[in-house]
C-alpha cells in the first residue's frame, strides 16, 4: 500500500509487460519486432529463437513471432515457462534497465505502439494506438490505421472527465499530425 494506492508487483507475472518511454517491453502471443527493436534485441538470438508457434523473418527484415497457436494457450499458466523462456533469452530485464537509462529524445518515434500528444495550447491530451489492417497493434512505423482518445483537459493539464471527449479510429495516411498539435481534432 502506497499512501491510499494499492500497489500490485506485477513482475512474477510472466506474460507482464512494462511501457517505458512508450515502449512495451514484455512477452505477447505475437509480436512483430521492426529494425529499430534491434538497437535492444539481440537479432541474432530472435531468429534462433524455437520455443514457439511460429518466428518468421518478414520480406522488409523485420520479425513475426507467434508464441502459441491459440490467444487461449497463451493467456493459459501451462505456458508460463515459455514466456519466461522468451523473457530470459531476450534478457528482458536488461533491456527494461537500458530503455530506463535512455534519453527519451534517442528512442526512435517509428518504435512507439501508443503515444500521448497534448495541443499546443494545453487544452486537450490525445492518446493514439496503432494497428494493422487487422486491428492488431503495431509500431507506429508499420501501422496503417489508428485510435484516438480525446480528453479536454484543465488549467492544471488534468482531465475534465475520465470519459474521452471523443474517440475515433481511422486510416494512419488521413490522420493530420499538425491538426492534433494545433487541438484541431
Amino acid at each position: 500500500m502506497l499512501g491510499s494506492q494499492l500497489r500490485i508487483d506485477i513482475s512474477k507475472n510472466p506474460g507482464h509487460t512494462r511501457m517505458i518511454k512508450n515502449l512495451p517491453v514484455g512477452v505477447y502471443w505475437k509480436m512483430w519486432i521492426g529494425h529499430d527493436y534491434y538497437r535492444y534485441l539481440s537479432q541474432r538470438k530472435l531468429s534462433e529463437y524455437d520455443n514457439c508457434y511460429e518466428n518468421i523473418e518478414l520480406e522488409d527484415g523485420s520479425r513475426k513471432i507467434v508464441m502459441t497457436e491459440t490467444l487461449d494457450e497463451f493467456i493459459s499458466e501451462k505456458t508460463d515457462d515459455m514466456k519466461w523462456d522468451f523473457r530470459e533469452k531476450m534478457e528482458l530485464k536488461k533491456v527494461e534497465e537500458m530503455l530506463y537509462n535512455f534519453p527519451e529524445e534517442d528512442i526512435p518515434d517509428g518504435e512507439l505502439l501508443e503515444e500521448t500528444i497534448i495541443s499546443k495550447d494545453g487544452k486537450a491530451e490525445y492518446t493514439l494506438t496503432y494497428f494493422d489492417d487487422n486491428m492488431e497493434w503495431m509500431e507506429k512505423a508499420y501501422a496503417t490505421k489508428y485510435y484516438l482518445i480525446k480528453h479536454l483537459l484543465d488549467e492544471e493539464g488534468n482531465w475534465i472527465s475520465e470519459d474521452g471527449e471523443m474517440t475515433k479510429t481511422g486510416w494512419m495516411k488521413n490522420l493530420d499530425f499538425e491538426k492534433l498539435y494545433n487541438g484541431e481534432i
